[in-house]
């Protein structure tokens, strides 16, 4: 069974800090003893653990003061170091993806689309940590290149082309999944995510707007080679709101708007969180409607999980909607000063969110009568059913009954020696069954 592996860390481990930059040779003798007993320990324990848990171990050094990327950089690194097998032959289509982590690419299925994107093309992508496992990184080498996803896996990258010569681009396959439907044309942008993904969207931005200009910052690892002038790292919450607030990024935000006063901003955002919903209720009511179709044509497979995962879809809108309505009542009560058309709009979208809310729990209520109305299919089925047996079961209780009659083990029993004793019991057993046949059919039981 493939035995997968994200990270293992097994002890917090090492940091050596040199008390004076002018140490004398001794102690530097001295420290460079210590760390490599304190290597060796390492490993003893990597071996202990591994034969304790039957498990492949990885040490990571890292003392987890620094952000999770850097940490995460080290283990890309060491995982491939220590797995990587000898050098394969490259296998044709084959793509190897570096650094897709849930923390990284913050989309659980986004492995597997990126292999659904990969096989349209007739290639195999190998989402190292996503899906594959040990084994793929011990044959990392039979890959024709290395696409890096995350900032954290470009030295892992660097490391297998020095290592096996494969090369490595940097991207995000899905980036069109990422590109808002807007126009970006003469605007100024921001885009806050990890960098490479920021990357990826600004050369597609780019491709659409060339007149755009693209910001990109990242609360996490900034890579020289991907940065541009004016790139940012941010460090806090405080960082991000001056940029936005002093780079001019609020100016602009959402295309036609009235008005550029932070209360008509933020008024004309919360409008477009609900601009289409109405259209994607309705898209839920047309899945329903062609389950209720499948349902009376008796049709219906795998209902059950159908009808269950739009109901788990539609009260999660729900709960969006009635927090929604909770926000722009709050709001209406923390801006009262604000201009009429502001305080208007937000009475507008508060009703607006009510109704999302009603027509949600509407469909949550037809998905339910539905549900029932299944249920029901299946009992009339499963009666009939019994209903059939019960009859069989009846018809053949004369039978048997004679059966073990004449299965009684007496000396005595003068039909055993009649001559026509097989021929009457025939006889008196196929009259048996029609005389019921005739009783069912009278009473309607079938």
């Amino acid at each position: 069974m493939k035995k997968r592996i994200v990270a293992v860390m097994l002890s917090a481990i090492m940091a050596v800090v040199p008390m004076a930059v002018s140490a004398s040779a001794a102690e530097t003798e001295t420290e460079t003893e210590t760390a490599a007993a304190e290597t060796e320990g390492a490993s003893e324990a990597e071996s202990e653990t591994e034969k304790k848990v039957d498990l492949p171990i990885l040490t990571v050094d890292t003392d987890g003061m620094e952000l999770y990327d850097k940490g995460e950089e080290k283990a890309w690194q060491e995982l491939f170091r220590v797995f990587a097998g000898e050098k394969e032959d490259v296998i044709p289509g084959n793509i190897g993806i570096l650094g897709m982590t849930p923390q990284d690419i913050s989309d659980l299925r986004a492995a597997d689309r990126i292999r659904e994107h990969f096989a349209a093309e007739g290639k195999t992508a190998i989402c190292y940590g996503m899906g594959n496992g040990l084994d793929d990184v011990k044959s990392v080498s039979n890959v024709e290149k290395h696409i890096v996803v995350a900032p954290a896996a470009l030295e892992a990258a660097k490391y297998l082309e020095r290592t096996y010569g494969t090369p490595y681009e940097i991207g995000y396959p899905l980036v069109d999944e990422l590109i808002s439907d807007l126009d970006y044309s003469g605007k100024k942008v921001l885009v806050v995510q990890q960098q490479v993904m920021g990357t990826a969207i600004r050369e597609e931005i780019l491709k659409q707007a060339p007149d755009a200009q693209v910001t990109v910052a990242s609360w996490f690892m900034m890579k020289p080679e991907l940065r541009q002038e004016g790139d940012l790292h941010l460090r806090d919450e405080d960082d991000y709101v001056e940029l936005v607030e002093k780079g001019g990024f609020l100016q602009g935000l959402l295309p036609g708007l009235p008005g550029q006063t932070p209360a008509q901003l933020l008024s004309e955002l919360l409008a477009r969180l609900t601009a289409e919903d109405m259209e994607s209720l309705q898209h839920y009511e047309e899945r329903l409607t062609a389950l209720e179709e499948v349902l009376l044509a008796q049709q219906a497979e795998d209902f059950d999980k159908k009808i269950f995962r739009i109901r788990r879809e539609l009260s999660v809108l729900a709960g969006y909607y009635a927090q929604l309505d909770d926000l722009y009542a709050v709001l209406a009560d923390a801006v009262p000063d604000a201009e009429e058309h502001v305080q208007r709009l937000l009475e507008h979208l508060s009703g607006k969110a009510q109704r999302l809310l009603t027509m949600t729990e509407q469909e949550k209520e037809y998905s339910l009568q539905l549900r029932e109305m299944h249920q029901t299919q299946v009992d009339m089925r499963q009666n009939q059913i019994m209903k059939i047996l019960t009859i069989v079961t009846t018809v053949f209780l004369p039978l048997s009954l004679i059966a073990g009659w004449y299965g009684m083990n007496f000396r005595n029993m003068p039909e055993l020696t009649a001559e026509h004793g097989y021929l009457v019991i025939c006889i008196v057993s196929a009259v048996c069954v029609l005389v019921e046949l005739w009783i069912f059919k009278r009473k309607k039981w079938f």
